[in-house]
């Protein structure tokens, strides 16, 4: 019985894990109802989470938290799926989910002073993202030359960010090619296409 549970147990959370990468697509491409619905249902009852690994189960958590940030929802929803996440997962890295709650809730200054100075790529990517709406380009660009992201989300966004502090600099062609390794990437993600639709529009410029 016992091995029969855990069989079942493990494939219950290979099924979220997969399920969670499809929704992050597709939630990063643009199609975003059919991933709110998916992570929403689990976010409102997350004792069906309860059955599969909890590292996996936190990260559905905080994934859920960082979509209504998104979209500018309920923070305090928000700050209970991230200790919803804690609990079930207690070294897991939410830095960058609380240094995005805090721009929300507080200042980017706050976040900031949050980050402090990141080691690992998720925290660095979010601190690049605050440091270019405050235009401090210099000190994004000193953070992306020393970010070794992973994932090919994070590589992407390191390329995106790359891009544009070249549009701010004027180097369209420095532009292009960031654009081009982001796509390289993740070719349907829909902050790499705006940023490729807004590069277009300027080199279409007399």
């Amino acid at each position: 019985l016992v091995d029969t549970l855990e069989a079942l147990s493990n494939d219950l959370t290979e099924t979220l894990a997969t399920e969670l990468d499809r929704n992050r697509n597709a939630w990063r491409e643009g199609r975003r109802t059919e991933a709110r619905q998916w992570v929403q249902g689990l976010a409102e009852f997350p004792e069906r989470l309860k059955a599969t690994d909890l590292r996996v189960a936190s990260q559905v958590l905080r994934w859920a938290a960082g979509t209504i940030l998104d979209e500018e929802g309920d923070v305090d929803v928000v700050r209970r799926l991230i200790e919803e996440a804690r609990s079930l997962d207690p070294e897991s890295d939410d830095l960058r989910l609380r240094a995005v709650l805090a721009a929300r809730t507080e200042s980017a200054q706050a976040a900031l002073d949050l980050l402090g100075d990141p080691q690992l790529a998720p925290a660095q990517v979010a601190k690049v993202s605050i440091l270019l709406h405050l235009g401090r380009h210099d000190e994004a660009r000193s953070i992306l030359a020393a970010c070794s992201p992973e994932s090919d989300y994070e590589k992407a966004d390191v390329h995106r960010f790359r891009a544009q502090i070249s549009v701010v600099d004027g180097d369209l062609e420095g532009a292009s090619h960031e654009v081009q390794e982001a796509k390289s990437f993740r070719a349907n993600d829909a902050s790499v296409r705006l940023i490729e639709a807004q590069l277009m529009y300027l080199q279409g410029l007399p």
